[in-house]
């Protein structure tokens, strides 16, 4: 035995991961196909010198391949190899479509760099998808192989970069990002992404009217999160054209994703009109979940309206058991239904298959009115459609209601009720139109993190802090001038419990009332520190808590009333009078003139001060001076009298004590040299 044979053989007895490539290098050697990704899936614990490894094996098997087409003895003396020619596999030096005549070559599978291929997810129209394993890290991925190999023309090549670019730019925890992009050994282009372990929407909702309510209740809860993770494809102006149960995977937790962006529409920029701009008359999209200006082929006509009208189109198959119209047959007599064929209504649906009284009040309204055929008279957004379904799980009346009452009237026109309707103004017919706040709510800068939390740009200036003119005079809420300096990203809703969660925040055991879209409460003033700071450190931006100044800024947006928006409170708030004690899902009331939502009830929110009290030259006296060490909470909340929801009103409460009636909201702050709040991307 040679002393290298000796060597080796001790390092295979003491490094089980030279005991685990001899393995592997015999059984490849003897025919069997190894993937790369189940080798890592067994044994984790070495990676990563076990994925650097099998890299160099790689390495070895193309260097042996590219040395197999010289023959010596036909061809002399082998020539140098470059690294670019060793990377060269030898399956593109055959004729197209030959099979692999290496047997290294043939036994490798699908390869991409870094990454190995476990097994094939999926076969669609246009790509192929894997799970696979990243060597460097041992993550799970999906890797997208577009259909094509090396021989992708311009325009497809152009869309997968747009799609690439696309997949980058959305930050929000339902939709899949990218992680890497390139081409695989065989010269295919590809790019990889999260995997989600789970399945495709209809087969997570299957029965779910088996368990009552509570299936009811998770089908909203599901397209929740769905009509929010579009609206942030819509935020960035990013129209999907695409959606369908099997673009949406469910994972082990019953989280949504939405996946592949490859048909996505950038709305914005030269790129858009140059790349994914389709022909008159082309259809772009899947039968039969297309809108009817899909269908029509009228593409310049497609917006966030046509997502919401494929998101009524999934909630009503899933619902039903059914599409809202016939769609076998012929192609044309299809896309003549997605254009002209009104649905039945769910509920009737449903009565028909047995399950009807599983029906919630204004669940026809909500879905008929995403399926409307003209796209104005649809939700504008995905947003006004999860808000309607949030009303839904709620028990609230819905906002959809007000458009089917105006179609009933449409036979009216021109007479004496139109009439004295167009005299109310403009933005009272725009309420009654969308749903939406009878007043202004002005367009401010919009900025949506990692988180999905979004956050809404206030701009710096003064206004009259405290009391106004007849209001409860208290002498903590005296009047007085305040400043706020700098402009400043605001949350629009209070942190969830969801988000709370995402970065390490514990729901406390108390809570007795759980779900993603409901407010983190019984949150100690620590805790809430504690998340600005783990968020910051993820981000690299700087999150804290409002100041009390900035908070009642916010909170009034330039009115002086004590509530602000529509002045009632039943329209800007959860308090004792609309609540019923019950904690409800964050953004179900009115927004303030700045788009901020819930400041006058559902949970206090802590800011960032000590008691004190103000206006500062006012003397502090032994009661102010004993409680100094407590923190300011501000806001109304579910349990809250109205004199307690007033814009003005301070809470003084003990920061180390986690209510029930307590949760918070965070800002961004963000320096730069011409002192505005604008961080990269912040978006419109």
């Amino acid at each position: 035995m040679t002393t290298d044979q000796t060597n080796r053989d001790a390092r295979t007895q003491f490094d089980p991961l030279e005991r685990v490539l001899d393995e592997i290098v015999a059984r490849r050697g003897g025919g069997e196909y190894v993937p790369d990704g189940e080798v890592v899936a067994r044994y984790p614990e070495l990676m990563p010198r076990l994925g650097e490894r099998l890299a160099v094996l790689h390495d070895i098997a193309r260097a042996r391949a590219a040395a197999r087409r010289h023959d010596p003895v036909a061809g002399g003396p082998l020539p140098a190899l470059s690294a670019d020619q060793l990377d060269v596999p030898i399956d593109l030096s055959a004729p197209r479509g030959a099979p692999a005549t290496d047997a290294a070559a043939s036994d490798a599978g699908p390869r991409f760099p870094g990454y190995g291929v476990v097994r094939e997810v999926a076969v669609g129209g246009q790509a192929t998808v894997f799970e696979a394993v990243q060597l460097s890290t041992g993550r799970r991925v999906a890797i997208k192989v577009i259909h094509g190999g090396p021989w992708l023309d311009s325009r497809q090549r152009a869309r997968l970069r747009r799609e690439v670019r696309i997949m980058a730019r959305l930050a929000h925890p339902n939709v899949v990002g990218v992680i890497d992009s390139g081409r695989g050994a065989d010269g295919s282009f590809y790019l990889a992404m999260p995997y989600v372990d789970g399945l495709p929407l209809d087969e997570h909702l299957a029965g779910w009217e088996n368990r009552g309510p509570a299936g009811v209740d998770e089908v909203l809860r599901v397209f929740c999160r769905l009509a929010d993770a579009v609206d942030e494809a819509h935020f960035r102006d990013v129209v999907h054209r695409d959606l369908k149960p099997s673009n949406v995977r469910v994972d082990r937790r019953g989280e949504p994703y939405v996946l592949d962006f490859g048909l996505a529409r950038n709305a914005a920029g030269d790129d858009a009109r140059q790349i994914t701009s389709a022909r008159p008359g082309q259809i772009m999209g899947s039968l039969p979940w297309m809108s009817p200006e899909q269908a029509a082929g009228v593409q310049a006509a497609v917006g966030p309206p046509s997502d919401v009208y494929s998101l009524g189109v999934m909630l009503y198959q899933v619902l039903a058991g059914r599409f809202p119209y016939d769609v076998d047959g012929p192609i044309d007599v299809v896309l003549q239904n997605i254009r002209k064929a009104e649905p039945m209504p769910p509920s009737r649906a449903l009565a028909a298959s047995g399950p009807g009284e599983l029906v919630l009040p204004g669940l026809d309204a909500v879905v008929l009115r995403a399926l409307a055929k003209d796209p104005s008279a649809r939700y504008p957004s995905a947003a006004h459609f999860g808000a309607d379904l949030i009303n839904l799980r709620a028990g609230r009346p819905v906002l959809a209601r007000l458009p089917r009452c105006r179609r009933r009237w449409r036979p009216l026109a021109g007479s004496m009720i139109c009439l004295v309707a167009l005299a109310i103004g403009a933005v009272v017919m725009s309420a009654l139109r969308w749903g939406g706040p009878p007043y202004r709510v002005e367009e401010l800068p919009r900025f949506t993190n990692s988180l999905g939390m979004r956050f809404v740009q206030i701009p710096a200036g003064q206004f009259r802090m405290g009391s106004a003119a007849g209001e409860s005079g208290e002498r903590n809420e005296s009047p007085h001038l305040a400043k706020v300096e700098r402009a400043v990203y605001f949350g629009v809703t209070e942190v969830t419990q969801s988000q709370f969660a995402a970065l390490g925040g514990r729901i406390s055991e108390l809570e007795t009332d759980r779900g993603p879209e409901l407010p983190a409460r019984f949150v100690t003033h620590e805790e809430a520190v504690e998340f600005c700071e783990r968020l910051s450190r993820a981000e690299r931006r700087r999150y804290r808590l409002p100041t009390e100044v900035e908070w009642e800024y916010a909170c009034r947006a330039g009115t002086s009333g004590p509530i602000a928006g529509s002045g009632k409170l039943d329209d800007m708030g959860w308090w004792t009078g609309n609540a019923r004690g019950r904690i409800q899902p964050v953004g179900g009331k009115w927004p303030n003139h700045w788009g901020l939502y819930d400041m006058h009830g559902n949970v206090r929110e802590w800011c960032s001060d000590y008691f004190r009290p103000y206006p500062p030259d006012v003397p502090a006296d032994p009661q102010s001076l004993a409680i100094s060490t407590r923190r300011v909470a501000r806001g109304g909340d579910i349990v809250a009298f109205e004199r307690d929801c007033r814009s003005a009103y301070r809470n003084s409460v003990k920061p180390d004590l986690p209510e029930n009636a307590i949760g918070f909201r965070v800002v961004l702050e963000v320096e730069t040299p011409g002192g505005d709040a604008d961080p990269p991307s912040a978006g419109r």
